[in-house]
């Protein structure tokens, strides 16, 4: 009896032992193991955009840059509600405030890299709520590798904060559904009021949310009309600027410069949903990534099919996700469907950026399918597109593919321009506003780069080239620009015939030329 006793008292302490230090490492272990792929994911999306951050600046985004080196607070909101600049203020709020930390050509593209970044674990974060692990990590990995947010991740202009906080939006509205805590209320009005601050085409995947909520939780009704009257109410200091902004001439500038055709739609649809802002798919992918890209779709649309003909489900988590899929639907074609819209009855406004607020849907609605089918079909599938997107993704950072290098060209003219040289910084004969006015910020991006004091006369119409040559006399004369504008200058000034003493010319989306010239201090005898 009394072996017995002891022979239980001794096993007692080993079976209720309970080690809290390997209980803890065990527990840390699987959550970091649980983090690992998205935390690669989003390092790799980080990778390829921060790499391109030293790229000139160029085009809209000297709107921006202009706006965002404001001497003070009060001009920059003074820049944005005049006719220079048509989006609402957050953005070049932003941009002026990350303007002080540095170079302002490099440091102005922080707001939209940390935005592009933190999209990625954003759409995790949605598609792990509501589709499922290998769904979210799908869209991650779609989002980190999109050449489309790629590129508006360091554009400097509002589109990859918008996403951003469409996005965030998204998901504090799932949340505050879900869980009917006010803050979380609070978190959705304030992010929807915020993407309305920084781009205007934000309303249409906010309005997509309001409706797929109302519509299907009727229970949350007064919550949601709530949340979004109050976001509202903090919109109303804007209105003037809207009105200004809606009725200003630059309005007509993308009918003028790309008319809506069917073409045009397809396009630029196609563009946004699986390719380059700059670019048509077909040039952008070539044969075969856009053949690999055919077949990816292709096989996860013969998975969905086997399931379906085996009656089983599309998703696994039943209703729910079946009602969420439908609200990333619902967001993935409201700025498609809104732009054109708006473009049949008005201005058009039908361009890739413009639809870049509906990103996220899409992206979880991709995802969706390509996970959709049997265990075969899905593997094959995300091969394919992810495979092709990663090839588009390392194509972005090639030079064929960045902006003008505005940088490489001015490093040139530093060296090689004297204090009595010209350089004609060429934007474009006749390159002006719709109201004869001359758009004045593109023509300022040779000068931000120039480290030297030099002669420049940006050019948008003749008499500055004619100027330029005038002033040029008996020294040299730089011509920089775009291949097609510096030909077309060239020859208007009458050097069409003569032979430039250096040529250079640096790659880009628009490729760029520098021409110089000796230019005679004696016009009688004809000699350059």
């Amino acid at each position: 009896m009394g072996g017995s006793s002891q022979s239980t008292a001794d096993a007692e302490p080993e079976a209720s032992a309970v080690d809290p230090t390997a209980s803890a490492a065990s527990e840390s272990h699987s959550t970091l193991a649980a983090l690992a792929p998205i935390a690669i994911i989003v390092a790799i999306g980080a990778i390829l955009r921060i790499s391109q951050i030293g790229q000139s600046l160029f085009a809209d985004e000297m709107w921006s840059y202009v706006g965002a080196t404001q001497p003070d607070f009060g001009q920059m909101l003074d820049f944005v509600r005049s006719d220079e600049e048509i989006t609402p203020p957050l953005f070049t709020a932003l941009a002026w405030l990350s303007a002080k930390l540095g170079d302002p050509t490099i440091t102005v593209r922080l707001p939209g890299l940390l935005a592009g970044i933190a999209t990625i674990p954003l759409v995790y974060a949605l598609g792990l709520r509501t589709l499922g692990r290998r769904v979210a990590l799908a869209a991650a990995a779609l989002a980190a590798l999109s050449p489309f947010l790629a590129w508006y991740s360091i554009e400097v202009r509002a589109y990859a904060v918008a996403i951003a906080l469409v996005t965030a939006s998204t998901l504090c509205l799932l949340i505050a559904l879900e869980r009917n805590r006010t803050r979380w209320w609070v978190a959705y009005a304030a992010l929807s009021c915020a993407a309305m601050y920084t781009h205007y085409t934000a309303a249409y995947p906010l309005l997509a949310q309001l409706v797929w909520a109302f519509w299907l939780h009727p229970g949350s009704r007064r919550s949601l009309i709530l949340a979004n009257v109050a976001a509202a109410v903090a919109f109303l200091p804007w209105l003037p600027g809207l009105q200004e902004d809606l009725s200003s001439p630059t309005q007509g500038i993308i009918g003028s410069l790309a008319p809506l055709t069917l073409d045009r739609a397809i396009d630029f649809t196609a563009r946004f949903a699986a390719g380059h802002p700059a670019i048509g798919l077909d040039s952008f992918w070539g044969t075969w990534a856009e053949f690999a890209l055919a077949c990816g779709v292709a096989v996860a649309l013969a998975g969905l099919a086997v399931r379906w003909r085996r009656g089983e489900p599309a998703t696994e988590g039943g209703g729910e996700q079946r009602r969420a899929l439908g609200l990333f639907m619902m967001i993935a074609v409201a700025a498609p469907a809104a732009t054109l819209l708006v473009s049949l009855v008005g201005d058009n406004q039908l361009l890739p950026r413009n639809l870049a607020t509906s990103s996220s849907g899409l992206i979880l609605v991709i995802a969706a399918l390509l996970c959709a089918g049997p265990f075969v079909y899905r593997a094959v599938s995300l091969t394919l597109i992810l495979g092709t997107f990663a090839y588009g993704a390392i194509r972005t950072t090639e030079q064929p593919l960045q902006r003008p290098a505005y940088g490489d060209a001015a490093a040139f003219i530093d060296a090689e321009a004297d204090p009595d040289d010209v350089v004609l910084d060429i934007a474009g004969i006749g390159g002006g506003g719709t109201g004869g006015e001359p758009l004045k910020p593109p023509t300022f991006t040779l000068d931000i780069e120039l480290d030297r004091q030099h002669n420049v006369i940006d050019s948008v119409d003749l008499p500055a080239a004619e100027r330029a040559l005038e002033e040029s006399s008996g020294n040299r004369l730089f011509l920089v620009g775009n291949p097609y504008f510096v030909a077309g200058t060239r020859a208007a000034i009458g050097l069409g015939d003569a032979d430039p003493v250096t040529e250079r010319i640096y790659g880009g989306l628009i490729p760029l030329t520098v021409l110089t010239f000796e230019i005679s201090a004696d016009p009688s005898s004809g000699d350059t």
